[in-house]
């Protein structure tokens, strides 16, 4: 097939905050597509390094690149400044610090355009230290109608929770930059980026999209490569104030979009204990934070108020179907059927710590992806 199908353009969209470091690989990754005919909206979210001159000096040189500039405000609205002024016919996002393959693009886009698919993604390589290691891995596959839902919404939504109502044995990560989407698909539904706590905008957007789209076309190849930084953003530790309130309303908005697309009230119902589970969790990651205004009595007390109030007992009883495989979700929810604050608080302050020591150890990671079955692929 043609590298450029029928004239038609993909716009990679890529938010820009103090990302100096490995921005120009970034960059110039994108630039060696095999698929031309795009446009590289490059969006500084009012960086104080060299990420904007970085940008300048690239943008000299080709003419695909589209360079912006605004106040910083997030990620998120960096995503969605970008979804207003992208031109193709394609969209994709990309971060900053990450490096896709050179043929990324182009197989993705022919399989869209063979199958007629509203999206497509791709297996995923993880870089520690400049050395891959994979992340995800799906099968090549084509979904349309139903199985859209049953075979990539629903293992999405559950993922660790093998739950009767649903049958999936692939586990489904929220990562969108994976994925190549349709514009036609985010202009008929109105999709775009939204966030209610911190870094789960990728999930809202990402189940949105599969309770919209009629076909997704899945590729088995390793071509997007994030790199994990233990300095970025996403990798530092907050404290979220009224985390409790903004999980309240991340659950009522996700339950709507699944509503109004028509999922079954069976499926709604599981997902809300499978969620709440997940947000005990989180509270918990929250309070441990070094910045959490909170003395040791008064962590114990908020996870009696917010974890073991009156909905836990329904809410953990999808707690038995964790699949093994995920070590801290199988462990800390164990811990927490032990309603126990004390003990629950400090497993989980252990865990962590042995997890951020190791989170650069690849051999330790490789052995977390063999558990849950996702294998070495050919990258």
């Amino acid at each position: 097939m043609n590298k450029d199908i029928k004239g038609k353009k993909l716009s990679i969209i890529v938010p820009v905050y103090n990302g100096e470091k490995y921005l120009v690989n970034t960059i110039d990754s994108i630039l060696s597509s095999s698929f031309s005919n795009i446009e590289l909206i490059l969006i500084d979210d009012g960086s104080n390094d060299n990420s904007y001159s970085i940008c300048a000096n690239k943008a000299k040189t080709d003419h695909r690149i589209r360079l912006y500039h605004k106040d910083n405000g997030g990620i998120v609205s960096t995503r969605n400044y970008g979804l207003t002024i992208a031109t193709g016919d394609f969209l994709c996002f990309c971060d900053q610090d990450d490096l896709v393959s050179s043929n990324m693009y182009q197989l993705i886009i022919n399989r869209m355009e063979s199958e007629k698919s509203d999206i497509g993604f791709c297996s995923t390589g993880r870089l520690i230290n400049e050395e891959m290691t994979v992340y995800e891995y799906y099968k090549d596959a084509f979904y349309s109608g139903d199985s859209v839902r049953s075979q990539l919404l629903y293992p999405l939504l559950f993922h660790e929770f093998k739950v009767p109502v649903t049958s999936h044995s692939m586990p489904i990560y929220p990562s969108i930059w994976k994925c190549v989407f349709s514009k036609e698909l985010f202009n008929k539904y109105h999709l775009h980026c939204t966030r209610f706590i911190d870094y789960e905008d990728d999930l809202i957007l990402f189940i949105e999209v599969l309770a919209t789209a009629q076909k997704v076309s899945v590729i088995s190849d390793t071509l997007y490569f994030w790199r994990l930084n233990p300095q970025s953003e996403s990798n530092r530790k907050k404290y979220i104030i009224d985390l409790e309130i903004k999980q309240a309303r991340l659950l009522e908005y996700l339950i709507s979009v699944l509503s109004n697309n028509g999922i079954p009230d069976t499926i709604i119902y599981e997902y809300k204990k499978a969620i709440s589970c997940r947000f005990y969790l989180d509270i918990l990651d929250n309070i441990s934070s070094p910045l959490a205004p909170l003395t040791f009595k008064e962590k114990l007390n908020h996870i009696r108020v917010h974890i073991y109030s009156s909905s836990f007992k329904d809410n953990s009883e999808i707690i038995k179907y964790v699949g093994k495989e995920y070590l801290r979700a199988k462990l800390m929810y164990s811990v927490l059927l032990l309603k126990n604050p004390y003990i629950s608080y400090i497993i989980n302050l252990i865990f962590n710590y042995v997890k951020n020591s190791t989170i650069l150890n690849t051999r330790i990671i490789n052995f977390e992806r063999k558990l849950k079955k996702i294998r070495r692929t050919h990258v």
